[in-house]
């Protein structure tokens, strides 16, 4: 086995510095998918071969020697283990600890997979990977490639993925390139004209106050907009020349300033960057959560009037989406603290990728994440005619009457009629 050293991108170097300074919540990717049906083990442990050789980050591992640095092996074996669990729950519960543990990024491999077997023959591949490899959008590739190799796999084909034309290495040397070359002070420069001068500070109301050094536990509200609601929401989006995630930060950030007595706001907004076709076949950490800056909210006049603003707000945030919230706040505000968003709004749709196990179906077993980085995380998604999701809080700083009030506050201006 052979290994080669590659930059870490930005995003990347930041998760770095953030596991080394501080105690935080395990930044993990992590899920269980029942698979009911006849599977098959050992076409099973065939096609994630398959794709781990497709997929640098899936053979990396981080060190530091002058500077933190990736290590891509040229192979890396991949057993599955077979594991007999009697339900769901006890799925869960074996699951879980993995899941809730930080995987340190000098560890010689940054992923966790189990296949447990139940007692009527379904079994369920549970998966946790570290976010310095792998992002949501990842995660729809990983299983995309793993349906097509074990379909290869079942039909008696060799189950090989054709080789990335462009890689996530490849990805990681163009981002330093870009932070260590003279357009990263016209990036600065963008983004000093977008940040206020002073960092915001959003003191909502609380209930408790998190221990230095301690994770801080989620609980979920469910955030539900029915048919009715939905279709009202897109006849204020139309006539206001807007999409829905337009009325969904102007709504958050005007809720957020009217609780926290703070006319800026700072929300960070999850986007994927993969923008340009190449990356969208690429498992790796490309997604960043984005800093939408409201400022000025209470004088921002009529309904259109803000929507405009947020309209703006996101189309320049946009143009430079790649540049990490924390070299921001070191870079333009001095500040060498690990600090994540107060509140984070996530109304991505998924990538459009298809995939299926052939003759599986596979079930999602829901897996509440005990912990947040955040003190709001607000998810939500259309499905079908409806939009639906949830609020994680922070329940040690926060009440769920808390988290209530402040969804209740968003819907209300979600739904009111134009000005």
């Amino acid at each position: 086995m052979t290994e080669r050293e590659v930059p870490m991108a930005p995003g990347q170097l930041e998760m770095w510095h953030a596991e080394r300074t501080t105690q935080s919540v395990p930044d993990n990717l992590y899920g269980a998918i029942r698979l009911h049906g006849r599977l098959d083990v050992k076409a099973m442990e065939r096609a994630l071969a398959a794709v781990v050789a497709r997929h640098e980050p899936l053979r990396t591992r981080m060190v530091f020697d002058s500077e933190p640095a990736q290590l891509i092996s040229d192979a890396i074996p991949c057993s599955m283990s077979l594991i007999e669990a009697a339900d769901e729950e006890e799925v869960v519960k074996l699951t879980r600890p993995d899941a809730g543990t930080q995987i340190h990024m000098d560890a010689p491999q940054l992923w966790r997979i189990k296949l447990m077997r139940l007692p009527d023959g379904d079994h369920v591949l549970g998966f946790v990977f570290h976010h310095v490899i792998m992002d949501g959008w990842s995660l729809s590739v990983f299983f995309a490639d793993l349906s097509q190799a074990y379909g290869q796999a079942m039909a008696g084909q060799d189950p090989s993925l054709a080789p990335l034309q462009y890689t996530y290495s490849d990805y990681c040397r163009e981002q330093r390139r870009l932070t260590g070359a003279e357009e990263f002070k016209d990036l600065l420069a963008h983004w000093r004209k977008l940040l206020p001068p002073a960092l915001p500070e959003l003191r909502l109301p609380r209930d408790g106050e998190r221990t230095s050094g301690t994770e801080a536990h989620g609980e979920a509200l469910d955030a539900f907009l029915d048919a009715s609601a939905t279709e009202q929401m897109e006849r204020r989006a139309r006539a206001a020349r807007c999409t829905l995630f337009t009325l969904m930060l102007d709504a958050s950030g005007a809720t957020l300033s009217e609780l926290g007595s703070t006319d800026d706001v700072i929300i960070g907004v999850p986007f994927h960057n993969r923008t340009k076709r190449h990356l969208h076949p690429l498992i790796g950490c490309l997604a960043n959560d984005v800093p939408m800056a409201l400022t000025g909210i209470s004088h921002r006049g009529t309904d259109r009037d803000r929507l405009d603003y947020a309209k703006s707000v996101t189309a320049a945030a946009l143009r430079y989406p790649t540049v990490p919230w924390q070299l921001l706040r070191r870079e333009i505000y001095g500040l060498t603290d690990v600090a994540q968003y107060t509140f984070c709004l996530n109304v991505q749709s998924p990538p459009d990728t298809a995939y299926d196990l052939v003759g599986i179906e596979m079930i999602d077993i829901p897996m509440l994440n005990e912990g947040t980085m955040f003190d709001f995380d607000l998810t939500l998604s259309r499905v079908s005619d409806h939009i639906e999701g949830d609020l994680v809080y922070a329940s040690d700083l926060y009440s769920r009457s808390r988290a209530e009030v402040l969804w209740s506050g968003i819907t209300s201006r979600l739904l009111k009629p134009a000005s």
